[in-house]
């Protein structure tokens, strides 16, 4: 009895699932299929994979012929082609190196300036304690600090 081609189509279209079996290959997720396209399509050393242990996403660059590096970790769930296909960008050294460089260095730059205002200020209160302590058993004498408009 042969098949409607109009049923079989509207089954195949149902966006609830998107997993096909195809022959040689086996099941196969569609988003994981495009996910692993915009890989390719961004950069021909790049890979998807799922780590077996932690169940996490990760994009791989290859390095040498059987060296694979981690680049970008996605995480237990795989993030939509488009999203993946942003983050390879934002995250390419490569092309934007100099400008991720600049990033990390003015981080870097922050980060160091308030741990040394926040040094500066413990000092200073320290400064202020040991001066009252020393003022009180009578090694300083006492101080009067007079305005420099008088």
């Amino acid at each position: 009895m042969p098949h409607d081609p109009a049923d079989v189509f509207a089954r195949v279209r149902d966006e609830s699932e998107q997993r096909l079996w195809i022959p040689g290959a086996g099941e196969v997720d569609l988003k994981i299929v495009a996910c692993q396209r915009v890989c390719r399509e961004y950069d021909d050393r790049l890979e998807l994979a799922r780590h077996e242990l932690t169940g996490d996403w990760v994009v791989f660059i290859k390095i040498a012929r059987d060296t694979l590096y981690p680049v970008i970790g996605i995480g237990p769930e795989l993030c939509e082609p488009e999203e993946l296909s942003q983050r390879l960008w934002k995250a390419d050294a490569k092309r934007h190196g100099s400008k991720l460089l600049y990033q990390i260095n003015e981080s870097n730059d922050r980060i160091k300036r308030d741990a040394r205002n926040k040094a500066l200020a413990v000092d200073e209160e320290v400064a202020e304690h040991l001066a009252w302590g020393f003022r009180k058993e009578g090694v300083l004498s006492p101080q009067v600090f007079v305005p420099r408009d008088i």
